[in-house]
């Protein structure tokens, strides 16, 4: 099964043929990428359909006349109401990349005091 990202590139790739090509899959590998994010997509809606039918609860303080009291709010209408995107806007961890310097430094002659 192909996803809306492979299928509108071969639509496009195939009417980019000549009259009367054969309609064939194409083989390149941006094919293969569009295939490969339609099917991680195909996977985040499915985890996100499981995820709506369990509710989850995020604890919230509140001041309500003068007292403060805690409430239970469900986090996907917290989103709503706040106009927040229905993902976690906090990437997961990664540590820092090691980079790289040249063994010995070497004069840019191209931005040179002129």
């Amino acid at each position: 099964m192909y996803g809306p990202a492979s299928q509108r590139y071969w639509a496009i790739s195939h009417a980019r043929q000549p009259e009367g090509t054969p309609l064939e899959p194409p083989t390149n590998a941006t094919f293969s990428q569009l295939q490969r994010v339609d099917a991680m997509q195909s996977d985040i809606i499915a985890q996100q359909e499981n995820n709506s039918d369990q509710r989850q609860f995020v604890r919230v303080s509140c001041r309500l006349n003068g007292g403060v009291i805690s409430l239970d709010i469900d986090v996907v209408e917290l989103r709503q109401a706040l106009g927040l995107p229905s993902y976690n806007l906090f990437p997961p961890f990664r540590a820092d990349l090691d980079t790289t310097y040249p063994t010995e430094n070497i004069d840019n002659d191209e931005h040179a005091a002129q």
